[in-house]
């Protein structure tokens, strides 16, 4: 005879398997390219050494972007910075930025939003610094304009913080300005201090991208609404 307790564990399980998988299913159908991203960003650091350590300098000045290298055509490295972080724990803290902020401008965005976000926002973002920012300082001779000019970087942090701006313009009105409020006037104190206490030319580059990608993925979110507008209104 069957032991009605067991069965009764059994079906139970087979239920909460069932419901995990349908959840699962529902996840990947809904996040698709928060789930590309990080499975990319995880090869990148595992054929680079990069997720147990610091990214070698071999990889790094073969995949990292300088606003430099568009003068000598090395165009490529638009798109490598963007697939590898620094390694170690930075690679790990990515991976969590990623999922968070591109796995919630996707579930509120849609997918091809989010997609042309990422990539819209980082492809703006490095181009804004190094043309209109870089270039004529460095050439105006403010040593600012040389430091960013010449700063070498790495991680899609700029693409993560793009969509970061999506989401928060997503958010319910009474969210919308207090949370973007906070995060832009976060990362503008963060640049500031950048520029004032450190040495290090990457880090005001990093925190000088974060600062314009946020406000672009902001701005980005209005752009899309109005033409829905415009196109109900005809």
């Amino acid at each position: 005879m069957n032991d009605p307790d067991l069965s009764g564990s059994r079906r139970q399980r087979a239920l909460v398997m069932h419901v995990c998988c349908r959840r699962a299913g529902q996840i990947i159908r809904r996040l698709p390219f928060t789930l590309i991203s990080l499975a990319v960003l995880g090869l990148a650091a595992v054929v680079t050494n990069s997720h147990v350590g610091d990214l070698s300098r071999e990889w790094f000045n073969h995949l990292a972007f300088a606003p430099r290298d568009l003068s000598s055509i090395q165009w490529p490295r638009l798109i490598t910075s963007a697939l590898v972080t620094r390694g170690g724990g930075a690679f790990w803290q990515m991976m969590g930025m990623v999922a968070l902020t591109t796995g919630g401008a996707e579930w509120l965005a849609g997918t091809r939003r989010s997609v042309l976000t990422f990539w819209g926002v980082h492809l703006t973002t490095v181009l804004v610094e190094s043309l209109v920012i870089a270039l004529p300082l460095h050439t105006l001779g403010f040593s600012l304009g040389t430091t960013l000019y010449l700063a070498r970087d790495v991680g899609p942090s700029a693409g993560s913080l793009g969509c970061l701006g999506l989401a928060c313009a997503r958010l319910p009105r009474s969210l919308q300005w207090t949370g973007g409020g906070l995060v832009l006037a976060g990362l503008a104190t963060v640049f500031v201090l950048a520029v004032v206490t450190t040495q290090d030319a990457s880090v005001v580059s990093a925190d000088l991208a974060h600062l314009l990608a946020f406000a672009l993925g902001w701005l980005s979110s209005r752009i899309g609404r109005r033409r829905g507008a415009l196109t109900e209104v005809r």
